[in-house]
């Protein structure tokens, strides 16, 4: 059973997503989950700060606290962390890590490492730890981000994604064929109807 995701980073709602994949996968062991670089907030549209903004912090809480809480899922919403990462340094990991077949573990990682541990992901030594948990090697990896090898390949298939994919919310989850459930998802059960073919 697979399942494609666009999602990022710095997505709450993405965060979310990923610890009802991971409690999913005690029941469907056979579900595979691919995610889809897309960028919410690009450098030179400038930072933004999520912590000491009401707006985000109240939208949170009022969507996912709730469900955090319930779950004990230890999410941080926001993170403290001012202002919010940009993430091209993360996706451009995320492609090192794909190339060694161990993009969904990175991704699931990182994400995580930001909403439950607070950890600055728009920093490579802190991306070059994460790496080492999952497995990748680090040296290479390092390289591999510093010398900006998959910066274009990363931004290329990010705006490829929102616009051939029509993709306008994240995350957004596909099935096989081609059908999507997009935004807020609250429980896998959602999801479960796009693991079953169309008649």
């Amino acid at each position: 059973m697979l399942l494609r995701i666009a999602a990022d980073f710095v997505c709450p709602y993405c965060g979310y997503l990923v610890t009802q994949f991971q409690k999913a996968r005690e029941t469907h062991p056979d579900l595979e989950v691919e995610y889809l670089p897309y960028t919410l907030r690009l450098p030179e549209e400038g930072p933004v700060d999520t912590y000491h903004s009401p707006e985000h912090r109240d939208k949170y809480q009022r969507t996912l606290g709730p469900l955090c809480e319930e779950q004990g899922l230890g999410l941080m919403l926001p993170p403290p962390i001012v202002p919010r990462p940009f993430t091209q340094l993360a996706y451009e990991g995320f492609h090192f890590a794909r190339e060694l077949g161990l993009s969904t573990p990175y991704f699931e990682t990182v994400i995580l490492a930001y909403f439950r541990e607070g950890l600055d992901i728009g920093k490579l030594d802190v991306l070059c730890g994460l790496a080492r948990r999952v497995g990748l090697p680090v040296e290479d990896f390092r390289r591999g981000v510093e010398t900006g090898k998959y910066a274009l390949e990363h931004r290329t298939e990010a705006q490829k994604n929102r616009q051939d994919l029509g993709i306008h919310v994240i995350p957004t989850v596909f099935s096989p064929d081609g059908r999507r459930v997009e935004g807020f998802i609250r429980s896998f059960a959602e999801l479960e109807p796009l693991l079953t073919p169309e008649a």
